[in-house]
Formats: structure tokens, C-alpha cells, sequence
């Protein structure tokens, strides 16, 4: 991970890149800037490892500022029921809404 980033900052500084959140993801990226694809980057893991250590590979569960109504529900039941599947709390594992625009960009979800 730390090598990706590194990678990253030497394309891309971090003064040059633009704070766009996952939300502003547009359907269609053969539009986005040249600009947007030097800061974008996306990790894939091997989810066996992650299923083999469940439930402490999740965190947190989180949605973004600005969801619908029907994902803002997926994402609270998805929380619930992973609590409920693990016997953990809130204070285990929160569900957190990410906004791109504040500083922090996480907190806690509040219905």
C-alpha cells in the first residue's frame, strides 16, 4: 500500500489532484480529465483472506453524503445485520457517513 501511494504522489502530487468523492463518479470514464485519472486508484484484495478473518476485516460500514433513501436503507440494514451475525455493537464496528468535502470526511450516521 505504501508503495501505491508513493506511486501515486510522484504522478500525481497531492496539490494537483482534485478532492472528487466516489459519489461524483460519473457512469461513463472515458470523460474524466486527465487530472481525475492521475488521482484516482482502487486496490483489489484476495476476499478469501478477508473471509477467513470476518469479523475483523470490517471497521466500519459506511455510506456517502448524499445517498438515496433506498441505499442510505441498505447500508443501515447491512450494519445491523452484520452486527447482529457477529455479536458485535456499534461501538464494534460504527456506520459512519463519508463526505468527501469535511475534514474529518468520516462520521458517525445518524438516521
Amino acid at each position: 500500500m505504501d508503495k501505491m501511494l508513493e506511486e501515486q504522489d510522484r504522478e500525481a502530487p497531492r496539490g494537483v489532484r482534485r478532492d472528487l468523492g466516489f459519489s461524483r463518479l460519473p457512469d461513463d470514464l472515458s470523460h474524466l480529465d486527465q487530472e481525475w485519472l492521475q488521482s484516482y486508484n482502487e486496490v483489489i484484495l484476495d476476499a478469501s483472506a478477508w473471509l477467513e478473518h470476518l469479523p475483523g476485516t470490517i471497521e466500519a460500514v459506511f455510506l456517502l453524503e448524499g445517498s438515496s433513501h433506498e441505499d442510505q436503507r441498505r447500508a443501515v440494514d447491512a450494519h445491523a445485520l452484520f452486527l447482529k451475525d457477529y455479536a458485535l455493537t456499534d461501538a464494534d464496528v460504527p456506520l459512519l457517513l463519508y463526505d468527501p468535502q469535511r475534514t474529518p470526511p468520516f462520521s458517525h450516521y445518524v438516521a
